[in-house]
């Protein structure tokens, strides 16, 4: 008898029929002698519309029976479907289960004709290729992508469906001869084909299987599969797809099973899931890809620009070493810089090295951030060390310490990467006290991803939403509350308010994000209401190490009760240092006084603009700035929205323009000089603009080149703003053709005539002087248009 092994396409059981217990059916004497062979009958006919689809029903007993239908397909209940799209004699068994035990009979069917709209299954085309296909379609372990292999949990959790504990890095097992198997999966008779070099790749436990050491871990074993005696068949079991190979066939990584669970079947890709028949725990992974096909390149792995662990909501279940311990508990210390209501407690273990750690699952981006800040409550001094790991690979590492210096009190402390490479860490492990061993308690909030080092060129902390938090040292208290004396110079809203501690030293201070730059700003400003007259110290720090790394100034504050702007000049300070700004109100007393202030500010000092400061007490030249932006025009004072000076006229275009000095001197003499070459416009009769030598100059605008004129200076005036007049032919600062209330059309100027500048700014940035003036050259001086000018002395 002819039997082929055909193997299942389409299958419906169309019920399962199960008799009622007997009451008595532990009553051996009432079950009666067990079935035989001759007691399992059923019959079977063809579909009405295809003679290749045969149903079969039961006529025997038997409250479960179980069908074997010879095309590698199995089914349960008294009617059950076979599909058979290839000719050819098939065996049928059924298995019969009475309550007195069970028995098995068969029968042949023939299939006449071979059918091949039947073979037309999508999953069968996919594996195979189809019936354009018949030499099969060949499929390899998709080595050069991570994930090809995984493994994790066989215990039917919520992970048993996904390679939790590993995944391979691309190329991971190269040698041990997995990457260069082939197998080819044929549609005609369901062949299958494993061609693979003479070696393949075996779990350890499985070892002995192939005469090797099973204590060996993962090895390369000597095995050659017979071609000739393995088929394929894909078989539904519940909501799941199985591909079976018959007689111990297998492909990948040998686990001694041939049955796999088909998590994803696509033109490009068969992902499946198989057992360990040496360890039932475990769920191995394969990704296959066909023969020749390339895949597009990976995703870059998922990373994370934003992180912070705050422990508001839910535990984030920090992971323990070293006999390290961790809760999530309420702030045992709500003041100061933390006052919220979920903390951190980890008590350090018997290990030099414990410590907590927390996996983020997803890689960390470092290409705009680079920084960990972290609030802490240590009851000791010590390091705390931050470190990043890779979850796949805990040897690829990197660390910071930090000093901790402030006892029980909540300090932040920053942790420095700068550098560390993109797509790699994402772990976060803590330790705390690193090096000792003593049981002590620490708390710890608001571990953070942030932006390292962004230079801090101004800031403002104007405190009307409440402002930023602050932190509390020698008894000090604070509270953001509404202005109790909205006058003067300061109407605000909210400020902050603060009561002077027991200690003569006590204040408060912010950490701000990022260090001081002081290469443009160098000043504080404060809005300061006190009842007192007293020392006002302004302190600025390094919070990773405040002890060390700061520096200070003191000013004495002129009125009581009122609102005042007190200033502190912290010229010459480093850049790049400070993030802690500490305030002390009436330093070295300890009266409990009540002091409000607002408005801390990051800017230049005052500077007050007056005739000395124009002409240096005797003569002092000045020239345009040698930056993009220092002459422009546009509608409003200091505007260049319609026109600008860009680098490029600095260095190429208009460099004669940027020599140019306008000299003032303390006897009222103002004196222009070209310095031997002009900006040379249309208005003065060229014929294109651009630089010319001052004896060029066509004969119209002769009077606009270097000359001695003079000049008035008006100091500012309550809301009046100074101002600098010049006078005479062709005086001008900066600009030729700009005059109180127009340009020049053309040469040319009026005679003696006057022009007026308001000064819109003086300030030292850096140590250097810049003055901007502005002239409002709309028709009646009306506003709407503007050219301003920004310069500086000339060197």
């Amino acid at each position: 008898m002819k039997s082929f092994n055909i193997f299942y396409l389409f299958l419906l059981v169309l019920g399962l029929s199960l008799t009622g217990c007997d009451p008595e059916i532990d009553d051996k004497s009432e079950l009666g002698p067990p079935p035989t062979a001759s007691d399992v009958t059923f019959t079977f006919e063809p579909d009405a519309a295809n003679d290749n689809i045969i149903h079969f029903t039961n006529t025997s007993s038997g409250f479960i029976l179980k069908w074997d239908l010879g095309n590698g397909a199995v089914a349960e209940g008294n009617n059950v479907k076979g599909t058979y799209p290839l000719k050819g004699e098939y065996t049928v068994t059924l298995t019969a289960f009475t309550r007195s035990g069970s028995a098995t009979n068969s029968q042949v069917i023939t299939i006449a004709q071979t059918d091949p709209s039947l073979l037309d299954v999508p999953e069968f085309n996919l594996l195979t290729g189809g019936v354009d296909q018949l030499e099969g379609k060949t499929w390899v372990i998709d080595k050069n992508n991570p994930g090809h292999m995984g493994v994790g949990p066989n215990d039917g959790g919520p992970d048993s469906q996904s390679p939790v504990w590993w995944q391979a890095p691309p190329l991971d097992k190269d040698g041990l001869g997995i990457y260069d198997d082939e197998m080819t999966f044929k549609l005609l008779d369901f062949v299958y084909e494993h061609k693979n070099n003479g070696d393949v790749f075996v779990n350890g436990a499985s070892a002995g299987d192939f005469g090797l050491d099973p204590a060996g871990g993962d090895q390369r074993a000597e095995y050659s599969p017979d071609p000739a005696i393995n088929n394929w068949s894909i078989s539904d079991e519940g909501d799941k797809k199985f591909l079976s190979i018959t007689n111990g066939g297998f492909f990948g990584f040998y686990t001694g099973v041939s049955k796999y669970q088909i998590l994803k079947l696509e033109e490009n890709e068969l992902y499946v899931r198989f057992t360990d028949s040496k360890d039932p725990a475990l769920a191995w992974y394969h990704r296959l890809i066909p023969k020749g096909f390339t895949p597009p390149p990976p995703p870059p792995p998922a990373t994370i620009d934003v992180l912070k662990i705050d422990f508001e909501g839910d535990d984030p279940a920090f992971g323990t070493f070293g006999g390290q311990t961790y809760a999530q508990v309420d702030n045992p210390d709500p003041s100061g810089i933390n006052t919220s209501a979920k903390v951190g407690e980890t008590v350090h273990g018997n290990e030099p090295w414990a410590g907590v750690s927390y996996n983020i699952g997803s890689t960390l981006d470092f290409s705009t951030k680079s920084a960990f800040k972290m609030k802490v409550w240590t009851p000791v001094e010590g390091v705390a060390k931050l470190k990043l790991e890779n979850s796949n690979n805990p040897n690829e590492a990197v660390e910071v310490d930090v000093n901790m210096t402030a006892t029980n009190q909540w300090t932040e402390l920053l942790f420095d990467f700068e550098g560390a490479t993109t797509e790699l860490y994402d772990v976060i492990a803590i330790f705390f006290d690193f090096g000792n061993t003593n049981p002590n308690t620490f708390y710890f909030d608001d571990v953070e991803f942030v932006e390292l080092n962004a230079p801090v060129t101004e800031l403002t902390i104007d405190l009307e939403d409440g402002g930023p938090e602050f932190f509390t040292f020698g008894g000090q208290a604070y509270q953001s509350i509404a202005n109790p004396d909205q006058s003067g110079i300061n109407t605000s809203a909210t400020v902050g308010e603060t009561v002077h501690g027991f200690e003569p030293w006590a204040g408060l201070g912010t950490t701000i994000d990022g260090k001081l730059d002081f290469s443009r700003n160098t000043a504080f400003k404060v809005k300061v209401w006190s009842p007192v007259i007293g020392t006002m110290k302004l302190k600025l720090e390094n919070s990773a190490n405040a002890q060390e790394e700061f520096m200070e100034i003191d000013v004495t504050n002129t009125k009581t009760n009122e609102w005042e702007e007190l200033e502190w000049n912290f010229e010459g300070a480093p850049s790049d240092v400070y993030n802690n700004i500490v305030l002390f109100f009436d330093f070295g007393n300890t009266t409990a006084n009540t002091f409000y202030f607002d408005d801390i500010t990051f800017t230049t000092p005052t500077a007050e603009f007056n005739l000395d400061a124009l002409t240096g007490g005797g003569s002092k030249a000045w020239k345009l700035n040698p930056v993009a932006g220092a002459l422009g025009v546009g509608p409003a004072k200091g505007s260049g929205e319609w026109f600008a000076t860009s680098d490029d006229d600095v260095t190429n275009i208009r460099p004669c323009l940027f020599n140019d000095e306008f000299i003032f001197g303390s006897d009222g003499s103002y004196t222009y000089d070209t310095k031997g070459d002009i900006f040379a416009e249309g208005y003065m009769g060229v014929d294109s603009d651009g630089c010319i030598a001052e004896g060029d100059i066509p004969a119209d605008a002769q009077a606009w080149g270097s000359g001695n004129h003079a000049f008035v200076f008006n100091p500012a005036s309550g809301d009046q703003p100074a101002t600098i007049t010049v006078t005479g032919t062709g005086a001008f600062i900066a600009l030729p053709k700009a005059f109180n209330g127009g340009e020049y059309g053309a040469g040319p100027p009026a005679a003696d005539a006057s022009v007026t500048y308001e000064v819109l700014s003086y300030e030292i940035i850096g140590g250097k002087e810049v003055l901007t003036l502005t002239i409002d050259i709309s028709e009646g001086q009306a506003g709407g248009a503007f050219w301003n000018f920004v310069l500086t002395p000339a060197e």
